[in-house]
């Protein structure tokens, strides 16, 4: 590993943390910035962008806690737990296919589809978590009511300045 992947990798890990404190509480799941950093990784360091994710929830798993509601083993029964796996997926996901074409729409709608892949873990892992572990009731309705609608405009609006951002540092980094 180069010295340059190794400090890439370390402020993208950074930046995911620091997304995940940058939080407005809006019912069981947080609106945080973690989601465009998760999303940059990968859009600018390509098939290795997943390494920050993984490391990332390595450390919060570990037991240091910084993911939004904490940190530890126990994490895995928080019905958030699921969009953090959903990142690493997005993640390995956009890192593989962002640069197969140059096709601005083509980029774009790789950030979206990685964007629904985060949704699908999260809402699923929130109703089966809410159901089956916590014993509530709980609608897949529901689960995409709270897990997914608050915040899918503003997902997008990151997705679109992930391809912006990602696009013009990309040029500037240069990274191989």
């Amino acid at each position: 590993m180069k010295t340059k992947e190794l400090v890439l990798y370390s402020i993208f890990t950074a930046l995911i943390i620091v997304g995940a404190f940058v939080k407005i509480p809006i019912g069981p799941v947080p609106f945080t910035l973690q989601l465009f950093f998760v999303l940059l990784s990968p859009v600018l360091l390509g098939k290795k962008g997943w390494i920050p994710v993984a490391l990332y929830l390595f450390i919060g798993l570990i037991g240091i806690p910084i993911f939004a509601y904490g940190g530890g083993i126990g994490y895995v029964l928080n019905p958030t737990f699921g969009y953090l796996i959903g990142f690493l997926g997005a993640a390995i996901f956009l890192g593989f296919l962002y640069e197969k074409k140059e096709n601005w729409i083509y980029k774009n709608i790789i950030i979206l589809v990685a964007i629904i892949i985060i949704y699908l873990f999260g809402a699923s892992y929130l109703y089966i978590i809410k159901n089956f572990y916590v014993g509530k009731t709980f609608p897949i309705w529901f689960a995409i009511k709270y897990g997914i609608l608050p915040f899918v405009i503003w997902d997008i609006l990151k997705g679109i300045a992930v391809y912006f951002i990602g696009e013009k540092l990309k040029s500037r980094l240069k990274y191989d």
